[in-house]
């Protein structure tokens, strides 16, 4: 992995460089679609066909636009994650000519104070998981990812501690399987997988969930993965009848939902929500793209244009667009779009940390910065 694929896999304001969707798409073939609703967006020209009302951000949302600096202590800054209503985890880093990223801190834009929180050395590769008030989770790697360990930092004792690391092949010193999966936090739980050998040869997964101020682990359930948070409680993907991961299943073993080939999924305590792909023209080499509601069977809205990287909070539904187009979300308890009209059109990427949310929105290579939560 480049150094500088490192950086963007944590840096949401150089997101628009790197997709986690592959996606052949020739951007003279991206042509506008007209959104058809039946309320006072109608025939809003758009990188979307719509299938939803929309609304006016402004209408259901407290939206405030935050001043966070473009350097920080000599270093190039980016914002992570939001943590509450004054301070985000950031990434500090420098160019010369590589990029080369040194910490990961605490600031507070309303005070204009930083603080330090983890020191990355010049050989480590990180990602930061999932945080809540009390804990972030960190994936850590020292050799290019072949091999690596998960943390917990607990911002009140302000200090990190592995407690797991991935299962390795022994014959290649390798990972079995590099995970892209979610990793979920709730309160001091985590729950996350692990791909492992079993002793007949075949690759298997079970679930793990740690408790931190036990220090305890243990296994939640052989052959499942990827964690999610629905209703309140923790779903997981199982094998079906055919022996695939297409199930999503409870922890009291209810099957939820079937699923198809998906690119990005999400969940919150309204539903499913993920991104499919719908159809591939393999002469214009487009792909149409759709978010959907899988709990209703019901589309979102569709693009050919490339979208990725689903995120929620117990709300709204939000991903990244690539191509310029004005900030939407997907608010899932009135089953509307909620669009940001005061913002101007552009790559638009969204993190969130329990009732708030953070839009970063980039236009020619400049970022700004809007907080808001639910009126």
């Amino acid at each position: 992995m480049s150094i500088a694929n490192k950086l963007i896999k944590f840096l949401f304001a150089l997101i628009a460089c790197f997709s986690l969707i592959a996606c052949n798409q020739n951007i003279s073939e991206v042509k506008n679609i007209t959104s058809q609703n039946v309320n006072s967006y109608e025939n809003v020209e758009s990188i979307y066909e719509i299938y939803v009302p929309i609304c006016d951000a402004n209408e259901v949302l407290k939206i405030e636009e935050v001043m966070l600096p473009e350097k920080l202590n000599g270093m190039n800054m980016s914002c992570s994650k939001i943590y509450n209503e004054s301070n985000v985890i950031v990434v500090l880093y420098t160019e010369s000519p590589n990029i080369v990223i040194h910490e990961i801190g605490m600031y507070n834009f309303e005070t204009d104070r930083y603080k330090k929180l983890i020191n990355i050395d010049k050989n480590m590769d990180f990602e930061i998981c999932t945080s809540n008030d009390n804990y972030m989770i960190v994936k850590l790697s020292e050799d290019d990812w072949r091999t690596c360990q998960l943390y917990y930092y607990n911002f009140t004792k302000m200090d990190l501690v592995k407690f797991f690391s991935y299962t390795v092949d022994t014959n290649t010193n390798a990972l079995y399987f590099q995970s892209e999966n979610n990793i979920l936090l709730i309160d001091d739980k985590v729950y996350f997988d692990d791909f492992y050998m079993d002793t007949n040869g075949k690759i298997r997964v079970n679930l793990y969930e740690y408790t931190i101020e036990e220090q305890k682990l243990i296994t939640l359930f052989e052959d499942a993965q990827n964690p999610m948070l629905y209703n309140g409680n923790v779903a997981s993907f199982r094998k079906n009848s055919e022996g695939k991961f297409k199930d999503i299943v409870s922890n009291d073993n209810i099957v939820l939902i079937n699923t198809r080939d998906l690119k990005d999924i999400v969940a919150n305590e309204n539903g499913f929500y993920c991104i499919e792909n719908k159809e591939t023209n393999h002469t214009t080499k487009t792909t149409l793209f759709q978010i959907t509601d899988m709990i209703k069977n019901k589309p979102v809205l569709s693009t050919y244009s490339s979208i990725a990287n689903l995120r929620s909070n117990n709300r709204f539904v939000a991903w990244v667009n690539y191509y310029d187009e004005k900030p939407y979300i997907y608010d899932t308890e009135k089953e509307q779009l909620v669009l940001f009209s005061d913002v101007s059109s552009g790559i638009n990427n969204f993190c969130f940390s329990d009732d708030l949310g953070v839009l970063i929105n980039t236009k020619d290579s400049k970022n700004r910065f809007y907080l808001f939560k639910s009126r």
